[in-house]
Formats: structure tokens, C-alpha cells, sequence
């Protein structure tokens, strides 16, 4: 009897070291799920922030001043001195005209001077017999008249002729047509032996000691820009700084977008029209603003959403943004200051989701 007794005993012991060795196994084990569903996060606090931004564009360089070299007179082209794409000075020679059809109007002139200035001498003698005698009542006043009328008209005419000489003069002057600027030569619009007309394009001439760098932006940044602020112009000849010279006040018709130049110099002539550059325009500091990197954001059901922290878990935030510099996005409502959110992880994080800070 003794030694059954001894035998329960054993067992009973047993069976309660089973027992509490059961109950202390299932909740180590809650203990590791609970350590795995957290997930590590690094975090920031919401604070206002003031930005500089950069706006990169693509653009194109334009000259500063172009203008089209003509002339006052028709006159075949004897010689053309430069070709497009040619640099010159102010004063190179840029063309050479055929005179000889413009001397022999010069030859005509002056003989028709010549016999106009004696019709006009021989009727202002005239004139002046017919006054004496109208002073003693010998002829009618008509006939004093007529002729002063006549002599009026000679001079006249021969005044009118010597004006025309003078044309002749000057164009014979301006046979050689030289550049009124430093500048390329950006299209020859005449060939040797044609004809040209008064006033017909003979040239187009670029000046480029500087040059206007031509891009566009977006009307959502143009509040952000202004004349003035810096801007620097990246060209395969390297970096140069310089600031905003013009916006234009309408939009593109085609896309949209707004105008913006920036005026470089050239004295050392590295530009050239056409060619292209990228750009960075230097913004307005922006005040008192909640920016966020593009990359704490994430999407759900059609919205943008950050996550915020509260005691250890995660909170789903919607939030309206505006774009702002690169990666940078302007948080226009949803959050608030001193407010904590993910910066990290928050692909892996959905409402509720328990999570540790990283420090």
C-alpha cells in the first residue's frame, strides 16, 4: 500500500511540472509574434520650414538684338563679301553693288540741272523785263503773272533735280554696305548678279556680343519666380551664372507653358544661336511651409496618404499636396504641426500597424 501511494505521489508531481511548463511556452511565443509584427520606422516631426527652389528647363540661345541690313536703292550685286555663319565686326564689309547703272543716272542728272538751271535763268530774266514794264503799265497784270508762275516752276524743278543728285550721291556712297554691328552673319539673302529692289532684305545679322537663353516653365512654379533672381545656364562650354532677364506675361499657345529668358554675355563669342542648354532658375524663398520628400508619401484608394505615429502606431493620414522642388511636395492640408510621421518603411505600413522608432 505504501508503495502505491509512492507511485501516485510521483506522478501528481509530474504532472504538475508538465503543466506549468506547457503554460510558460505559449506565451513566449505571443511574446516573439508580437516583436515580429512591429515594424522599425525612422520618423520626423512636422515643423515650418522656409525653401529656396530649383527650377531645371531645357532652353535654346537666341541673339540679344537681330536686325535686317538693307537699302534705299535698286542696284545689281557686283560682290558678296561674307557667308552665313561668319562672324563679323561693325564696319566689315558685307557687300559691294554694281555702280555703273547708278553713275549714268548721276550723268543724266546733272545735264538735266544743267538745262533746267538756264530755262530758269532765261525765264527769270524774263520775269523781270515784264515787271519794269507792268511798273509802267506796259503789259497786263496776267501776263506779269504767267510768268512768274513759269519762273516759280523752273526753280522749283530745278531744286527738285538737284535734290534727286543728291540721292545718287549718296546711294553711290552706300555701294559698299558695311555691318552696323559686331555680330553672325545669320542669312545671305542676295547673289552676285541679281537685281536688288529698294528697300529688299539684303541680310540678317545676329548680335552676339550677348546672347538670351530661351526656356519654359510651368504655370504652377511662376509664382515662384521673378526678374532678377539668379539663374544658371549648364552649355557644353561650361556653367555660367546669371539672372532672370524677362517672363513673358502669356501663356504658349501650344503647350501652355511661359516664357522665361536669361541674357548671357558673349564677348568672348562660346554661343552661338541654336544652340541648346539646360537651365536652373533660382525661386523665391517660400515661407512657413510643410514640405515633405516625395518618398514618405504612399497611395490609397485613389488618395495620397502619410503615416502619422501615436503612441507606437501607425495612423493612416490623407493629405492634399501641391508640387513643389524636385522630390519636395507642399502639404496644403492634413497635417498640422509638431505632428510625427514615417519617414521610412511606409510601403510595409497600413492603419494600426504597431511600430518601432529607430533613433
Amino acid at each position: 500500500m505504501k508503495r502505491n501511494l509512492s507511485a501516485l505521489s510521483l506522478l501528481f508531481s509530474i504532472t504538475l511540472l508538465l503543466s506549468a511548463c506547457g503554460s510558460d511556452v505559449p506565451e513566449q511565443g505571443e511574446q516573439a509574434d508580437d516583436q515580429q509584427r512591429k515594424i522599425q520606422v525612422e520618423v520626423m516631426t512636422i515643423e515650418p520650414q522656409t525653401v529656396v527652389g530649383h527650377i531645371k528647363s531645357l532652353g535654346v540661345m537666341e541673339s540679344a538684338e537681330a536686325v535686317t541690313v538693307n537699302v534705299e536703292f535698286s542696284a545689281p550685286v557686283k560682290r558678296v563679301h561674307v557667308r552665313e555663319g561668319q562672324r563679323v565686326k561693325a564696319g566689315d564689309k558685307l557687300l559691294t553693288f554694281d555702280t555703273g547703272k547708278l553713275k549714268l543716272q548721276r550723268e543724266q542728272t546733272l545735264q538735266n540741272i544743267a538745262q533746267a538751271t538756264s530755262q530758269m535763268e532765261n525765264e527769270k530774266a524774263n520775269f523781270g523785263r515784264l515787271k519794269v514794264l507792268a511798273e509802267q503799265q506796259s503789259v497786263s497784270q496776267q501776263q506779269l503773272d504767267s510768268a512768274m508762275f513759269a519762273f516759280k516752276g523752273l526753280e522749283a524743278n530745278v531744286k527738285q533735280l538737284q535734290a534727286q543728285l543728291q540721292l545718287i550721291d549718296k546711294d553711290l556712297k552706300n555701294s559698299q554696305v558695311m555691318s552696323p554691328l559686331a555680330g553672325v552673319v545669320g542669312e545671305r539673302l542676295v547673289e552676285v548678279g541679281e537685281s536688288t529692289s529698294a528697300m529688299q532684305p539684303l541680310f540678317t545679322l545676329e548680335a552676339d556680343n550677348s546672347m538670351k537663353f530661351v526656356c519654359y516653365v510651368s504655370e504652377s512654379v511662376l509664382p515662384l519666380i521673378q526678374e532678377g533672381l539668379p539663374a544658371k545656364v549648364m552649355t557644353v562650354n561650361g556653367d555660367f551664372d546669371s539672372t532672370i532677364y524677362s517672363i513673358s506675361a502669356k501663356a504658349d499657345a501650344n503647350t501652355g507653358n511661359f516664357e522665361v529668358k536669361v541674357l548671357l554675355d558673349n564677348t568672348l563669342g562660346q554661343f552661338r544661336p541654336g544652340m541648346t542648354a539646360d537651365v536652373e532658375l533660382t525661386t523665391l524663398a517660400v515661407k512657413d511651409q510643410i514640405i515633405l520628400p516625395e518618398q514618405v508619401m504612399t497611395a490609397y484608394n485613389g488618395e495620397h496618404v502619410v503615416y502619422r505615429i501615436e503612441e507606437g502606431v501607425a495612423v493612416r493620414q490623407p493629405v492634399s499636396v501641391r508640387l513643389g522642388f524636385e522630390d519636395q511636395l507642399f502639404i496644403t492640408q492634413g497635417l498640422a504641426l509638431g505632428q510625427v510621421i514615417a519617414t521610412t518603411h511606409v510601403s510595409l505600413l497600413t492603419d494600426g500597424t504597431m511600430v518601432d522608432i529607430q533613433q
